[in-house]
């Protein structure tokens, strides 16, 4: 998934909401992201933190995001068992969390 396709999914989401990566074992909140080129291909490596922690807010990440220079970068995220390219986006509803969870990527 390239960035510009996350900008414009993100737009239908509650500003407030976390964003989160959801992993095999658990929820991740996304901490921040590094840019990369690899085999020539610009990326954009989305960094995890511990669960226990907050996570960006849907605002404060597309802000981030939203720069023209990024839109054509294919997302990825690090984890522990390695880079994952993000291909889909969801937005789960749950009452386990006090927001809604929104999932930037899944395996």
């Amino acid at each position: 998934m390239r960035v510009i396709d996350l900008l414009q999914l993100l737009a239908d989401t509650p500003k407030n909401d976390g964003i989160y990566f959801e992993g095999p074992e658990e929820l991740q909140p996304i901490a921040h992201f590094e840019l990369a080129v690899v085999d020539e291909q610009p990326r954009l490596l989305l960094q995890l933190k511990a669960a226990d922690k907050k996570p960006l807010k849907q605002w404060e990440f597309s802000l981030l995001l939203n720069q023209k220079n990024y839109y054509q970068h294919y997302m990825y995220v690090q984890t522990k068992m390695g880079t994952i390219l993000c291909l889909v986006f969801a937005l789960l509803l749950t009452k386990f969390y006090s927001d809604n969870v929104c999932s930037s990527c899944v395996k």
